[in-house]
């Protein structure tokens, strides 16, 4: 392929505004966030006593009898509900709490220090409404979900001589400097509806609210931290994670303090965020992979995000040394803030800035040493410092110091468009088209859903009122499947799943308009042979009732029809299965269409993990039919969002009771074993499948094929490590449903690829985060023959130099493993951030020494770009990173992004690539 010269990229202005009063922002463009004053933050809630009046939560009120059956030593008595109340907590302000809050958190053995990783010992550590004062940190134990009343949020104060790490602590260190817990395996948590202060500890002390160094599936929402605004020299924090790989948190405010959110970890996605008032700045980035910050606020702050860039790309195979590779802000309002953006090095680092209003804000972007060193705290009331060192600064965007700045985008990094060769770029940008069914995410908050105004009697409890027993035994399925049935009608109900493992031997139909929550991450397990025929997939859990044309279950192809498929099938020089002979499918069916009615209305589902037990080679494990809205509504903003998952995951085997454990599928295993050997291994067909008729909203949600045993308690982490089987991650192809919105999304592990959109429309993703299947490589079988691809769930042929014709052997495990992201003729598709690595070759590390590739790529995009006779395609992905390849990005098979012009520390960080031209 001959690439093209580049052209510099579509620019559009930076936007100023004087206002002679009080005057908001000039309002040129719908898309973005509609003109306002950024209102300070109000004292929180829990500050205040509940009146007389006062009824408790609903989650309070009810009766618990969640249970952990394979618990390692008293399932029987093992407590999962725990109201510090009832272990002694006073929650009057004065008494300290920390005994009492303590025993409630270590009741019953608990995985704590030492303990490793552990599925079955889960708890929910309840704080009613009250002010719990401590004196030292609370040690939150593996699997525990700190939860308060979302009502009248419980306040964790801080005694004035308290002396710990944070107010909570999410992973301990040791008296020798170690966590508790890898931070890449700190999964399964969630903090929410707390309020932390530390006002009353001492100067000179260093507090923090939460130290949370966590990865996938992980929550932290609904919070507030209230820190010391009284001394310009505190060194106080709201939270506190140094390391990690995650992961989504959102809906938190932070009112004073140095910093108020500090931050380092591989990637994270980070929604609806206020800051005001912080000494130093309100976020302070150690080091990442990627970041993407979307719907925040800052006022009265003199810098709104620091941080130190690579000034050398070089950095160990450890990734010592990395400091902030990329950075996205998407839809920021800033009010009196000195710098919106300050970073060390000039000329590194991704950085891309959507839609930015500010108000007297002086500077939008600086770099250099004098822009990365924490400026002075002394405001003058107004949030901007009025003596920043400009020795070594150099301003990169000006803002206005007295009037609004309005930037559409702005980026630094590597630009590509389509085919044609990238340029480094430092300026303003066009930004991602948004379109008009979607406009309405700049005024969603995407909160987490608390459920706070349920009333008791509106909570079905599986377990009391349908004769369920999820005791990971006990076939529940048509238990469930009546209570499900029961619920449709009762539009206020909510389906409660205590914790549990709850056995599923057939399809089980979820309907429109259904609220399910679960408990500490109660687990829904599909098993059976039902679900092991690779050659005829059927759904575990289904949502909503696919069209009456698209067939109650496709049927994949019998081996030999397969053959016959492939190898009739002309080789396109292209790899592809699929001829797009078919409409696009951007016409909406008919209302009247059969099985419409069980795709329109609201769904939530929160607090679960869908399984399997297996082998299960033929399991779709989520099927999503679900449209929320009926197409006359689709961009009505009341209905955005209305059908979602917020913190509920696809979690395949390496946990008690899956089969699909160390002692069964070792991690050498299968090395030197056939495709039909690998049965007793396979754990899914597909993960999460988004159909054409779909709309979404993913918040969180982690498409998991284990790589190692949660409960094995090996010294050695390789003794942990397993080898499992699951084709495909996630599969979306909404082409005729509605938009789908993922936040800080995962899928890994899973042998052909791990996102695949098909014809999708309407799509956006902030940081997809993808791992190829550790033990693929050099000496194993490869991906195509391992999992037989499919044409009818669209899965990708892989082209190798050994395979000029389909019926070839795909023999390369360079090119043949399993894909991060793949697009096929998608429109109108917006990335913002992704980390889609390939860490291993079998299990070994040494293909990523030295800016080594581990495969060929892990991003194809086919039949993706913009000609005169057809629309433009509005493909936009900002800073993709990727680990371990020799292509960023392949554009129709052929490599467009070499990995070598963009490394940028430990990873290769491109600003955007977007569709463009005609392709080749």
């Amino acid at each position: 392929m001959a690439a093209a010269a580049a052209s510099a990229p579509t620019q559009l202005p930076i936007l100023h505004h004087h206002p002679t009063a009080d005057s908001g922002p000039p309002d040129e463009k719908s898309d973005y966030i509609p003109p306002m004053y950024i209102k300070e933050i109000d004292d929180p809630d829990g500050y205040k006593r509940p009146d007389s009046g006062y009824q408790p939560w609903w989650y309070e009120r009810i009766p618990h009898h969640g249970s952990s059956p394979y618990h390692p030593t008293d399932p029987s008595s093992y407590p999962i509900f725990r109201n510090v109340r009832d272990y002694g907590a006073v929650g009057d302000g004065s008494s300290l709490d920390d005994d009492a809050i303590e025993q409630a958190m270590t009741d019953g053995g608990r995985c704590g220090h030492n303990c490793g990783t552990s599925t079955t010992q889960n708890a929910v550590v309840y704080f009613p409404p009250g002010t719990y004062l401590l004196s030292r940190p609370i040690q939150s134990y593996y699997g525990t979900s700190v939860v308060g009343d979302p009502n009248w949020r419980p306040v964790l104060k801080a005694a004035a001589g308290f002396q710990g790490i944070a107010l909570l602590d999410e992973d301990p260190y040791d008296d020798k400097g170690q966590l508790w817990w890898i931070n890449q395996v700190n999964f399964f948590r969630q903090t929410r509806n707390i309020v932390f202060d530390l006002r009353e500890q001492a100067d000179g002390l260093t507090g923090t609210g939460i130290h949370r160094p966590t990865s996938q599936a992980t929550a932290l929402s609904n919070c507030h931290f209230e820190l010391s605004r009284s001394n310009p020299n505190t060194t106080q924090q709201g939270v506190l994670m140094e390391a990690g790989s995650g992961g989504n948190m959102g809906n938190l405010s932070f009112r004073g303090g140095q910093y108020g959110l500090a931050i380092g970890n591989q990637q994270f996605t980070v929604t609806d965020l206020r800051f005001e008032g912080q000494s130093k700045a309100a976020i302070n980035v150690f080091w990442s992979w990627v970041l993407t910050f979307q719907n925040v606020e800052v006022r009265d702050t003199p810098v709104a995000v620091l941080a130190p860039t690579n000034a050398s790309s070089t950095v160990d195979q450890r990734g010592s040394g990395q400091q902030a590779a990329s950075i996205v802000m998407v839809d920021w309002r800033l009010q009196d803030v000195g710098r919106a953006l300050s970073f060390s090095a000039p000329q590194s680092g991704v950085f891309v800035l959507e839609n930015i209003r500010a108000l007297r804000t002086p500077i939008i972007v600086a770099s250099g040493a004098g822009a990365a060193a924490s400026p002075s705290s002394n405001t003058n009331g107004t949030g901007t410092d009025p003596s920043p060192s400009l020795q070594d600064q150099q301003v990169n965007l000006r803002g206005d110091a007295r009037g609004w700045t309005v930037v559409p985008a702005w980026m630094q990094g590597g630009a590509v468009e389509g085919d044609r060769a990238g340029r480094w770029h430092q300026g303003a940008i066009e930004p991602a088209r948004r379109p008009g069914i979607m406009r309405s995410l700049a005024h969603s908050d995407g909160r987490w859903f608390t459920h706070a105004d349920v009333n008791p009697s509106d909570v079905i409890d599986v377990k009391r009122h349908g004769g369920v027993q999820g005791d990971g035994v006990t076939d529940d399925t048509e238990a469930l499947q009546r209570i499900l049935d029961r619920a449709r009608s009762r539009p206020d109900a909510l389906v409660f799943i205590p914790h549990g493992v709850y056995v599923v031997t057939s399809t089980l139909n979820i309907h429109p308009n259904t609220r399910i929550v679960g408990e500490a991450y109660s687990v829904l397990l599909g098993a059976g042979e039902y679900f092991n025929d690779i050659d005829n997939p059927r759904v575990v859990f289904r949502f909503g009732r696919p069209p009456k044309h698209c067939g109650p279950q496709r049927r994949a192809e019998s081996p030999q029809q397969r053959n016959a498929t492939v190898a009739a099938r002309r080789w396109d020089g292209l790899g592809d299965q699929e001829s797009d002979s078919h409409d696009d499918g951007d016409e909406d069916e008919d209302e009247d269409e059969e099985g419409g009615e069980e795709r329109y209305g609201r769904v939530e589902v929160s607090d679960l993990i869908f399984s399997t037990r297996g082998p299960a080679a033929g399991a779709i494990v989520v099927e999503w039919n679900l449209r929320g809205a009926h197409p006359h509504h689709a961009s009505d903003p009341a209905w955005q969002g209305a059908v979602g998952m917020w913190d509920a995951h696809v979690r395949l085997g390496g946990f008690r009771g899956s089969n699909l454990e160390g002692d069964t599928c070792p991690r050498d295993g299968l090395g030197s074993r056939t495709a039909a050997d690998a049965a007793p291994c396979r754990a899914a067909f597909l993960g999460l499948h988004l159909t054409r008729h779909a709309s979404a909203y993913l918040s969180g949600t982690w498409v998991w094929l284990a790589d190692h045993d949660l409960d094995r308690r090996d010294e050695e982490a390789t003794g942990a490590q397993i080898s499992l089987y699951s084709g495909r991650g996630v599969l979306v192809e909404n082409r005729r449903g509605g938009p789908v919105w993922m936040y800080g999304v995962g899928s890994e592990h899973h042998l052909l690829v791990n996102f695949n959109l098909y014809h999708a429309r309407n799509v956006y993703m902030s940081i997809p985060q993808t791992e190829t299947a550790y033990f693929q490589g050099t000496g194993w079988p490869c991906a195509s023959e391992t999992q037989p691809p499919s044409h009818t769930y669209h899965d990708p042929l892989f082209r190798t130099p050994s395979a000029p014709t389909l019926n070839g052997s795909f023999a390369d495990p360079a090119y043949d493993r399993g894909l991060g992201l793949r697009m096929r003729g998608c429109r109108d598709v917006v990335v913002y951030g992704a980390g889609l690595y390939s860490f291993f070759d079998k299990y070994d590390t040494a293909c990523n020494a030295k800016n080594g590739a581990c495969q060929r790529s892990l991003v194809s995009l086919e039949h993706i770009r913009n000609s005169p006779s057809s629309r433009d395609a509005n493909v936009v992905l900002y800073a993709l990173n990727t680990v371990g390849t020799d292509s960023m990005l392949d554009l129709d098979h052929a490599r467009v992004v070499p990995t070598a012009f963009w490394r940028n520390g430990f990873t290769a960080s491109l600003g955007r690539w977007r569709a463009g031209g005609e392709g080749r």
